[in-house]
């Protein structure tokens, strides 16, 4: 982490404490309906996550478990079910890690009743075009060996520092963000390098991605404002809408009913 991402973060640890944030914008119940809905309400009905921001991120596991077969033609192009979900909000208040966990808890639910209805799920971060590559990559050559592929090219990436993307993306020869626009479309990762053979065909990559809103303000470039990658997110902004001196979460038997 260079200096200056360590300053931001520094700067940033005391003015998003500040309440600058009057009037939060509030999501129509009418837009939790079904299975997204009644996932979001169970996971804010005994915990202090939003609503708004459990159901982009069940959005973003749905969209990428049904797979590339699920598709949307649009003249030539086709637009396969993939979110790039961002849940900007303070720290402390935003709730994002309550936001995701009922998503795990279903995630590992579904891959213990069927492992071919599972997607992976990377949480480790993304920092590289060649990192994401060989969390799907095809089979290739490393000196003798061949090295077999990935088949189930369904990932889907939990970023809880989203501000380490941005700040790879400013970095001299990182092409990650360029990676991102090109799995949202649906197009292959291509080898790096010459020298690099290790690429990915079809891949199937959604993100659920979280920061605050001054690391937003502070990391954004205007080239990613202008180059399209920022426009293939979804961004919400969502914070807790009460509070829970005890949170008890979901109950086991909805979240069996839910899976």
């Amino acid at each position: 982490m260079s200096k200056k991402f360590e300053k931001i973060n520094e700067m940033g640890a005391d003015m998003e404490q500040a309440d600058f944030h009057r009037n939060p914008p509030q999501l129509e119940q009418l837009a939790l309906h079904g299975l997204v809905g009644d996932i979001a309400k169970a996971g804010a009905a005994n915990s202090e996550a939003n609503p708004a921001a459990i159901a982009l991120n069940i959005l973003a596991y749905l969209g990428v478990a049904v797979g590339r077969g699920v598709y949307l033609r649009l003249g030539d192009t086709i637009h396969h079910p993939l979110i790039f979900g961002l849940h900007v909000g303070r720290s402390s208040v935003a709730r994002k890690g309550d936001s995701t966990a009922l998503v795990f808890r279903l995630a590992d639910q579904v891959c213990k009743r069927n492992e071919c209805l599972a997607p992976q799920i990377h949480r480790g971060g993304l920092s590289t075009r060649e990192g994401l590559i060989r969390l799907v990559h095809d089979a290739y050559q490393d000196g003798n060996d061949e090295v077999p592929g990935i088949n189930d090219k369904r990932l889907l990436v939990a970023e809880s520092e989203f501000a380490n993307v941005l700040h790879q993306g400013k970095r001299e020869g990182n092409t990650l963000s360029a990676a991102l626009r090109d799995c949202w479309d649906g197009q292959d990762l291509k080898p790096a390098t010459r020298h690099n053979l290790m690429g990915a065909s079809n891949p199937h990559i959604g993100i659920m991605a979280a920061i605050t809103p001054f690391e937003l303000k502070t990391m954004i470039a205007s080239r990613d404002l202008t180059n399209g990658f920022f426009n293939r997110f979804l961004v919400i902004y969502a914070e807790r809408q009460r509070l829970v001196s005890m949170p008890t979460g979901t109950p086991a038997e909805v979240v069996v009913e839910l899976v």
